[in-house]
């Protein structure tokens, strides 16, 4: 093989890199060959990022001044760790090209952070390193291991949208089938894209319309994201239940009965009805054409969580709240979508199979924006 298409999903822990195959109309699957890097195998890459308000009121500072986002603004802990990430994405790249046997890399790359102003470097980053060049310094990283770079990275994406593009173009994907839809994934953040009028779109490309998980509050100070992702739920699990059962997956201890664990997953099935909501009648205000999702795709861990007999609570929960929050909506169009007998219509949320939509979806982005 002359040239391999690889898909990139960083996330907080770790770097997974994808062999992605073309097959014919627009849909792709996952090659044989996979390659997996921590973070923490490099010891430069355990620092603790600085507050994201320091990093954002510093971001907005060098927009003011048309300044160019530099590395060496950063403190040596964090280019340190910059480091790391690079020389274990570029160790990861150049491992796969071999297994593939290809001599060349066609790359497609998702990160999580705020992006650069070119779209190919890390600003802003609540779960690792700022790297302002990172693109630029993985393909020359990739050269050096003596793998060709067949073109440059176009973008880091964000992982929710590279999730939307997996399930639109994966032939078992999530997205197919439908017109309107929205995908919310979870892991150490929540991942989120949408498909409306037929087109997958990311949350920045909506804004401000939509507003991301993150930034929206459930309560003061408490953000949908700090609420939903498994990370934050399964945080708390360990905090309130320490001992060798603490150390066990929330749905697990759930699944064998725990009532804190119940709750705990009560309580997060109850926040995901109150985001997802929030996105059913978000977009019914579009004044042009006001859309009623016919899905919700639940990824990642969080889907996992979902899918596993111990989250049937979480399920019970989300269903329950996010009917109730629907009949008292008064939205006829809505109601008749998504209730029957008063009841949520259970295949209107759908879990996801694909686990590495992100590498997917990252992977089709290259292929298709250079070919379009």
């Amino acid at each position: 093989m002359e040239r391999v298409l690889i898909g990139l999903d960083g996330g907080a822990t770790e770097l997974k890199a994808h062999e992605v195959v073309s097959l014919f109309g627009g849909l792709y699957e996952l090659g044989p060959c996979r390659e997996v890097r921590a973070w923490r195998d490099d010891p430069r890459a355990c620092f603790e990022p600085a507050p994201l308000a320091q990093q954002l009121e510093q971001q907005l500072e060098q927009q003011r001044a048309s300044l160019v986002e530099r590395a060496s603004e950063l403190s040596r802990e964090e280019r340190a760790a910059g480091d790391a990430w690079v020389e274990l994405t570029a160790d990861a790249i150049a491992a796969l090209a071999r297994a593939a046997g290809a001599r060349e890399v066609e790359l497609g790359a998702c990160f999580p952070g705020l992006k650069t102003r070119d779209a190919r470097g890390i600003a802003v980053s609540k779960n690792g390193p700022r790297i302002p060049d990172f693109a630029a310094r993985i393909e020359a990283a990739v050269e050096a291991r003596g793998v060709r770079v067949a073109a440059p990275l176009r973008a880091l994406w964000s992982d929710g949208y590279c999730c939307g593009v997996g399930e639109e173009h994966a032939a078992s994907g999530a997205f197919r089938g439908v017109r309107d839809a929205y995908y919310v994934g979870g892991g150490t953040g929540i991942a989120e894209a949408f498909k409306l009028d037929g087109r997958v779109r990311s949350l920045d490309e909506l804004a401000p319309r939509f507003h991301k998980a993150w930034e929206l509050e459930v309560a003061p100070g408490l953000t949908f994201e700090d609420e939903l992702a498994p990370s934050r739920i399964n945080a708390r699990w360990r905090a309130l239940a320490p001992g060798p059962h603490g150390r066990e997956f929330v749905e697990l201890a759930a699944g064998d009965g725990d009532p804190r664990a119940a709750e705990l997953l009560e309580r997060a099935g109850a926040c995901a009805a109150a985001l997802c909501f929030e996105r059913l009648t978000r977009a019914r205000s579009n004044p042009e054409r006001p859309q009623v999702l016919e899905r919700i795709v639940v990824g990642q861990r969080l889907g996992q969580i979902l899918d596993d007999a111990g989250g049937a609570v979480l399920r019970a929960a989300w269903h329950e709240h996010l009917a109730a929050m629907l009949a008292g909506c008064r939205d006829v169009e809505l109601e008749r979508a998504w209730l029957r007998a008063g009841e949520l219509v259970a295949e209107r949320l759908v879990v996801s199979k694909l686990r590495a939509a992100p590498a997917l979806g990252a992977a089709v982005l290259a292929r298709e924006l250079v070919t379009a």
